[in-house]
């Protein structure tokens, strides 16, 4: 049976239709698809670029970057004498380093310097006081120490200077307790030995003649012989440090000189500028 010619063309464009509907959602799953995968690269781009941010700001030798990291923490004014070395800075953390350089001739490993470091947030606890006083133990064998407070943005700043004798050897002769507070090391109590001297029939003998002392045996150059474990005299050191709320968040401050090196009047002069 034949189909009439209007029963045809109903035909044709109910495919019709049909035809544009699918176009139509092939479209959209298209540009859906389009947009996740700029979606996506734009993720993958702003992700390489922070990453690669991170990475650049590791270690920055720059002179004119450390100083705006500098600024960027707070506003002060350092003297000359202490040269820019180095500025780090990654996950919110940020520290730079001037290298104590009067002469403008900085030494590789210079250990008179400059720390300033920048960590977000406000946290009251940081660097509290007896944390200080346990780091000063830690490092230093016997110490003086006078605090001295500033005005600064309206607020009172105190600030440790602390002149003290290192350790010998570097090494830390004491320990820490539980709670965290630092305790003098304990030596473990010795045993008493034997006299390989003394035998029965001369312990029993009234009459034998104590054994004179041996004297204590000199080096070669006549110079008395120094008892075992006995440490020299560490090297005497400056320490000034102090925390305040800067520009990011807590900001401390630390300068570690030789006490030839210290001079007061251009530390206060320091302390003073920041603003």
């Amino acid at each position: 049976m034949q189909r009439s010619a209007p029963s045809i063309q109903r035909s044709c464009v109910r495919h019709a239709r049909q035809g544009d509907a699918v176009k139509t959602i092939l479209i959209t799953l298209g540009i859906i698809g389009l947009i996740m995968f700029l979606a996506c690269a734009g993720i993958g781009v702003a992700g390489y670029l922070y990453v690669k941010r991170a990475i650049d700001n590791l270690e920055v030798t720059d002179p004119v970057k450390i100083a705006q990291a500098t600024s960027d923490m707070v506003d002060i004014t350092i003297p000359p004498e202490f040269k820019p070395k180095v500025a780090h800075s990654i996950f919110g953390i940020s520290t730079v380093q001037y290298d104590w350089c009067p002469t403008g001739s900085c030494p590789p490993i210079n250990e008179s310097k400059l720390t300033m470091s920048s960590f977000g947030g406000n946290d009251p606890d940081l660097d509290s006081d007896s944390d200080l006083e346990d780091e000063f133990n830690v490092r230093f064998k016997e110490f003086k120490r006078e605090d001295r407070e500033l005005d600064i943005r309206g607020q009172k700043v105190k600030f440790a200077f602390v002149l003290g004798e290192e350790h010998a050897d570097g090494s830390f002769d004491g320990e820490l307790t539980q709670d965290g507070t630092v305790a003098p090391k304990t030596a473990p109590p010795t045993q008493p030995t034997a006299d390989p001297t003394i035998t029965p029939d001369s312990a029993n003998d009234a009459n034998q003649e104590p054994k004179s002392e041996q004297p204590a045996s000199t080096p070669t150059d006549g110079q008395p012989e120094q008892p075992a474990g006995d440490k020299k005299p560490g090297a005497k050191r400056w320490l000034v440090h102090g925390h305040l709320q800067g520009k990011k968040g807590k900001c401390t401050i630390e300068i570690d000189l030789a006490p030839e090196q210290f001079n007061d009047e251009l530390i206060m002069t320091m302390l003073k500028s920041i603003r």
